[in-house]
C-alpha cells in the first residue's frame, strides 16, 4: 500500500524570531520552558524602554464602544508593527519598543476601516489616540456573479472581487492577531483516520489532546517557501508531504501575486457567495486552488475549501484537498474551529495491470486534522469567557 506522508500544517509554538518550529511524521506537543511560554504570549521581547499606544474605538454618532475590532500599528512605510483587538469597552493598548512616525488602522466587519493621522512616538512617551468609525451596510447581498472573467491577480484590482476580498481579509487578519495575542487558549484534539472511497471511517488512528496559547491552531510553512517548493513534496522515505495555507500565507504578497481571483455562486446555498482562487498559468510547482465562502447577509467568512493542483498519481487527481472552518467569539475574535487535509491512499491492483494499466488505484483517503474543542478568553489574569466550539458537519470525499 502506498500511503501519503502524514504532515501538513504545523501548529507547534513558534520561535521568537518568527521561524516555525519543525515537526515530522507524528505530531507532538512537547512541554515548553516557562520563559519561552511567557515570551510567546507577549509576542515580542520587551525591554525597559517599552511603551504603548492606547486609545478607544467608538461609533461616531452614538459614542458606543466597538468590541472585537482589530487595531494595527503601522510605521511610516505602512508595515504592521503591532496589533490588538479592542475590549468590551472599545479600549486597546499596543505595546512597542520602537520610536518614529506611526499611524493606527482599525477595522471590523460591518464598519468602515479608519486610519488615524500620523503621530510621532518618542522614547518613554505614552500616547492615547481615540478613534471613531461608522457602521456600513453589508454590500455582499447585491453582488452578482457574472461568470468567470479575466485573471485578477490582485483582488483589489476588480471592484466586485475587492468588496468580497476585503471582508474575507478582515476575518483572516483578525484570526491571525487574536490567536497570537496571548489572550486565547485553545483546547484541541489532533487526529488521523482512514476513510474508504465512500467517506466511511475504516480505521481510527492517532488522537492527541493539547492546550495551545499565544498561537493559532494551524501554522503553515512560510509563504516564500511554499511559493518556491510547492504544497506537495516528496519525503525522503518515498512518501509525500501535503501542506496547507494559514492566514499569514493567504494574506501574503507571494500568494496574492501568484493567484487569480473570481466570484462563484454556491449552487446549493444562495445565501453564500464564493471568492475562488487558482494559481496563475506559469506556476510549475504543486499549488492549491480553492474558495473562500462568505455569508451574503453578514459578510462573515464561513470556511475555506481547497484542492491540490498536482498529486503524484494521475488516478488520484481531485482527491487531495483540505478545509478550514472559521467561527467568531462573542468578543469579536475570529478563530479556527476545525481543519483537515485529505490525502489519497494508493494500492497496486493486479487486475488493472493485466489490462494494460499501471496497476495503481485509489483505495481510500487518509484524513489528518484538528478540532478545537473549546476556546477560553483570558483578560487581566482571569477567564472572561469559555466557549465550546460547534463543529460543522463536513461531507465525505467525492
Amino acid at each position: 500500500m502506498l500511503q501519503p506522508h502524514a504532515g501538513s500544517w504545523n501548529h507547534l509554538p513558534r520561535a521568537l524570531d518568527g521561524e516555525r518550529c519543525r515537526t515530522r511524521t507524528t505530531p507532538r506537543f512537547p512541554g515548553l520552558p516557562t520563559a519561552l511560554v511567557v515570551a510567546s504570549l507577549l509576542g515580542h521581547p520587551f525591554c525597559l524602554t517599552a511603551q504603548s499606544v492606547t486609545g478607544r474605538l467608538s461609533e461616531a454618532e452614538t459614542g458606543s464602544p466597538i468590541q472585537g475590532a482589530l487595531v494595527l500599528l503601522l510605521d511610516a512605510e505602512e508595515d504592521v508593527r503591532g496589533g490588538v483587538l479592542t475590549d468590551e469597552e472599545g479600549y486597546f493598548s499596543i505595546p512597542t519598543v520602537r520610536v518614529g512616525r506611526f499611524s493606527l488602522r482599525a477595522e471590523k466587519i460591518g464598519y468602515r476601516t479608519v486610519t488615524s493621522p500620523p503621530f510621532l512616538l518618542s522614547p518613554g512617551q505614552p500616547l492615547e489616540i481615540p478613534l471613531e468609525t461608522v457602521q456600513t451596510p453589508i454590500e455582499l447581498e447585491g453582488i452578482s456573479v457574472e461568470g468567470k472573467t479575466q485573471c485578477i491577480v490582485r483582488p483589489d484590482e476588480g471592484l466586485r472581487v475587492a468588496r468580497v476580498w476585503e471582508e474575507a481579509r478582515k476575518a483572516l487578519e483578525n484570526q491571525e492577531w487574536a490567536s497570537k495575542g496571548g489572550f486565547l487558549r485553545f483546547r484541541v484534539a489532533r487526529y488521523r483516520k482512514e476513510l474508504d472511497r465512500d467517506g466511511r471511517v475504516v480505521r481510527e488512528g492517532i488522537r492527541e489532546m493539547a492546550t495551545l496559547m499565544g498561537q493559532t491552531p494551524i501554522r503553515s510553512l512560510p509563504a516564500d517557501d511554499l511559493l518556491e517548493s510547492g504544497y506537495v513534496r516528496r519525503h525522503e522515505s518515498g512518501s509525500y508531504d501535503y501542506f496547507g495555507p494559514d492566514a499569514r500565507v493567504l494574506l501574503s504578497d507571494p500568494f496574492l501575486d501568484t493567484h487569480c481571483f473570481h466570484l462563484v455562486e454556491d449552487s446549493e446555498d444562495a445565501d453564500r457567495i464564493g471568492l475562488a482562487f487558482e494559481p496563475v498559468r506559469d506556476r510549475n510547482v504543486p499549488d492549491i486552488r480553492g474558495t473562500f465562502w462568505l455569508d451574503r447577509a453578514t459578510a462573515t467568512l464561513d470556511l475555506l475549501e481547497f484542492q491540490y493542483t498536482w498529486v503524484p498519481w494521475a488516478e488520484a487527481q481531485g482527491v487531495a484537498r483540505g478545509r478550514v472552518d472559521f467561527g467568531i467569539l462573542p468578543s469579536g475574535a475570529w478563530v479556527i474551529q476545525r481543519w483537515w487535509i485529505r490525502m489519497p491512499i494508493m494500492v497496486i491492483d493486479h487486475t488493472v495491470r493485466r489490462f494494460g494499466g499501471d496497476g495503481l488505484r485509489v483505495d481510500g483517503v487518509l484524513e489528518e486534522g484538528e478540532e478545537v474543542l473549546n476556546v477560553t478568553m483570558l483578560g487581566n489574569g482571569r477567564i472572561v469567557e469559555a466557549i465550546a466550539a460547534n463543529h460543522p458537519e463536513t461531507p465525505p470525499p467525492d
